[in-house]
């Protein structure tokens, strides 16, 4: 299967995160009392769009893979099935098989 390919909008938020965590963060003194001690503000991206749902015919191709091989499996049981039978009744043989 392919690889689902990044939006535009994922890219820029991506690039938007990388420049925020590459750059410094700013920080902030606390009162007189502390001055050593210093906090980290952190910003957090978010976006105005709710996450967008993927809609069934996306998933296509997994239904036809599934169908697909249903009917392989199918197949196969029903040949392995013909012939054990054919086997056991003596209608088939195979030289140097003992059954």
């Amino acid at each position: 299967m392919s690889k689902k390919r990044k939006t535009r909008q994922q890219k820029m938020i991506t690039v938007l995160r990388r420049k925020a965590s590459s750059s410094p963060s700013p920080k902030t003194e606390m009162s007189s009392s502390h001055p050593t001690e210093s906090l980290q503000s952190y910003n957090y991206l978010i976006s105005g769009t709710p996450p967008t749902t993927t809609p069934t015919s996306q998933y296509s191709f997994d239904i036809r893979d599934i169908r697909r091989t249903t009917i392989l499996v199918a197949f196969l049981i029903c040949a392995e099935l013909v012939l054990f039978f054919l086997l056991k009744g003596k209608v088939l043989t195979i030289p140097m098989l003992t059954y």
